[in-house]
């Protein structure tokens, strides 16, 4: 095993044909998703090796050890829906490279800082913040997300790729700045020490639908309804038959007369055209970049399920 180990950390695409029976076994043990344990593990395998294809395609110069990104990814797995739509719904090249944070990964520290970090700053200059108080934040946030205080580890492991990791560093930025400004006597004038002023910066999972709900509230409500109400007819009936009625794809497919994973496919397909209308009107209504919208997109879906039902009820 610590030879498979050492070619895959050499070759990131190595567990490919080193590891790959091993991927579903290490999914199913650490995901507490009810479907982890149905799927075949040939099945499953594959699902997997084109998520890392995906991640290591994004971050090439990441060494992350696949068996720690399988249990990282199960453990952050959503519990509602199919393991199919679980999964699609993740961001999960941006779970990679937090994994790889956590873990300490240099390569894996430095993207964070370029590609995450680096592209912060915006939503603090929006505060009217100064050049010397951003960097201050940033500094503070920084060591909040990727060092472990007190047996605790980074901040980071919270982040569970619900959405855009961007969007969830931009709000807990936004967060920190607050905090700090309320407080700007004792923390940023050095009275406490470092790490109780740390500890006091609000950094919740998922910060930033906290945010999002109060400020989009109606205009995300008025959305999901009008993507809705544009389903085609065999939509409505596959997602009716899901949220309202509330029946699993065994027996959605025997209603229709298909395989159990042409029923997942079909709910699927149908979810994802209501988040996909959804996204477009709030894109040409709000006209959000593309980081609070993706930000906003996981506040639809997490709506989703309630939308639906209410709305589909005949």
């Amino acid at each position: 095993m610590a030879a498979v180990a050492a070619v895959a950390l050499r070759d990131p695409r190595a567990y490919t044909a080193a590891v790959s029976t091993e991927l579903a076994a290490i999914f199913q043990q650490h995901a507490s998703h009810p479907d982890a344990g149905r799927r075949s593990p040939a099945e499953l395998d594959h699902r997997l090796r084109e998520l890392l294809d995906a991640c290591r395609t994004t971050w090439p110069e990441l060494a992350v050890p696949t068996d720690a990104f399988i249990r990282h990814l199960a453990a952050h797995l959503p519990g509602d829906g199919d393991l199919e739509s679980a999964l699609s719904r993740m961001h999960v090249p941006d779970l990679y490279l937090a994994c790889g944070c956590v873990a300490g990964d240099p390569a894996a520290l430095s993207a964070f800082d370029r590609a995450i970090l680096a592209r912060t700053p915006p939503v603090l200059q929006r505060m009217s913040l100064s050049a010397s108080q951003i960097d201050e934040i940033l500094q503070i946030l920084r060591t909040k997300l990727l060092v472990a205080h007190a047996d605790q580890p980074p901040a980071l492991a919270s982040y569970a790729g619900r959405g855009a990791l961007i969007g969830w560093v931009r709000t807990a930025a936004r967060r920190a700045a607050l905090s700090l400004h309320r407080n700007k006597d004792e923390q940023l004038d050095g009275n406490p020490d470092d790490a109780r002023a740390l500890e006091r910066l609000p950094l919740p999972a998922d910060p930033e639908l906290d945010y999002l709900k109060g400020r989009y509230a109606a205009e995300l409500k008025q959305a999901i309804e009008t993507a809705i109400a544009a389903l085609a007819p065999e939509h409505r009936h596959v997602l009716r038959l899901h949220y309202t009625d509330e029946l699993g794809i065994d027996r959605i497919g025997a209603l229709l007369g298909v395989h159990r994973a042409t029923a997942a496919r079909r709910i699927q397909a149908a979810a994802e055209a209501v988040r996909a209308e959804t996204r477009r009107l709030l894109r040409e209504r709000l006209r959000l970049d593309t980081a609070e919208l993706d930000s906003l997109a996981r506040l639809v879906q997490s709506q989703l399920h309630l939308s639906l039902a209410r709305l589909l009820n005949p």
